[in-house]
């Protein structure tokens, strides 16, 4: 395995030899650069990490050395001359990243890291470096890394909802197990399970990228939402702004949401649990509406008017939903 800092030194390499054939060549071959840069930097954090170093890098110096002299071959083939430019580059900028100094420090330093997780029926809120704040719902865990060039936010499991700061130099970045969404300044919400996936925005916009292969990237606007689960590819779905994140203002807020689902959200809160009968009609049924979530035991009566089942205790004293009869 190679060892991180050769991988850093080699993606501040390459986002250097793609900069530097923006400034060289005719304006058909510059603009093909600079597409190429843009699409390159988007990959992932550490992409967008060294893209915006090599920004720095090239203000700094005006590229020295380097313009008007890397043309544009295939994509990610460059001649030994031109790699020995960009090394030649790294030098005068003094960026000595074999010492861990330069560019690895601005690159890798954290200047905030946190790991955070809730209970059953916890919510917590943290205001972050940047000014951002998170919000956490219950059965959430987290990881944060707030550096120089880039903010990170690994969710494992869970929920939150995160109003970003604006900072169009440091894109905000929130790895799941399904993809990766980037924001500039926006406030959405991401929630993660086992095998699903749900990102709804209430202002501003963020751009989802996917593991899969059959999904492409999707740019979502305040008011829409994505679903992305095991079976079924991406779909885009509208939502009231005003209701992403209702959890940290006390409400349940459900849209046609399958009635499974439904009793996962309410298990968050509920003791005993709220369990579904073996009946796989059950999972076909749908629930919309705004429900308190202090007052559990108002959704619990409602719902048998809302859809055709009956809501009665266990020997455990769980709540159990089946058919009615």
């Amino acid at each position: 395995m190679a060892a991180p800092d050769r991988i850093a030194r080699a993606r501040l390499e390459q986002a250097l030899l793609l900069l530097a054939r923006q400034h060289g060549g005719d304006e058909a071959t510059a603009h093909a650069a600079k597409t190429q840069f843009e699409r390159w930097r988007t990959l992932s954090a550490d992409h967008a990490a060294a893209a915006e170093l090599a920004l720095r890098a090239w203000e700094s110096t005006q590229g020295q050395g380097l313009q008007d002299r890397v043309a544009l071959p295939g994509p990610y083939r460059e001649s030994k001359p031109a790699r020995r430019r960009v090394l030649a580059m790294l030098g005068v900028l003094g960026i000595g990243l074999a010492a861990g100094t330069g560019a690895q420090w601005y690159w890798q330093q954290a200047l905030q890291v946190l790991a955070l997780q809730t209970g059953h029926g916890e919510q917590r809120e943290y205001d972050l470096h940047d000014g951002s704040r998170l919000s956490l719902a219950p059965h959430t865990r987290l990881e944060v890394r707030m550096m120089r060039t880039v903010r990170q936010v690994q969710l494992m499991e869970g929920m939150m909802y995160v109003s970003v700061s604006k900072d169009p130099t440091r894109p905000f970045w929130v790895e799941t197990p399904q993809g990766r969404v980037r924001v500039v300044g926006t406030a959405f919400s991401v929630r993660v399970s086992p095998h699903a996936l749900q990102v709804a925005v209430a202002r501003g916009q963020v751009t989802f990228f996917p593991h899969r292969e059959r999904d492409q990237r999707i740019d979502l606007q305040a008011g829409q939402a994505l679903r992305l689960d095991a079976d079924t590819p991406a779909t885009r779905v509208a939502v009231n702004p005003e209701q992403v994140g209702a959890w940290r203002l006390g409400w349940l807020v459900f849209d046609q949401t399958p009635l499974d689902k439904v009793a996962a959200q309410w298990n968050d809160y509920l003791s005993p649990a709220l369990n579904l009968a073996d009946d796989p009609r059950l999972h076909e049924l749908r629930v919309t509406g705004s429900f308190r979530l202090r007052d559990p035991r108002a959704f619990l009566d409602s719902l048998p008017g809302i859809l055709p089942v009956q809501v009665q205790r266990d020997a455990k004293g769980a709540w159990q939903v089946s058919l009615k009869k």
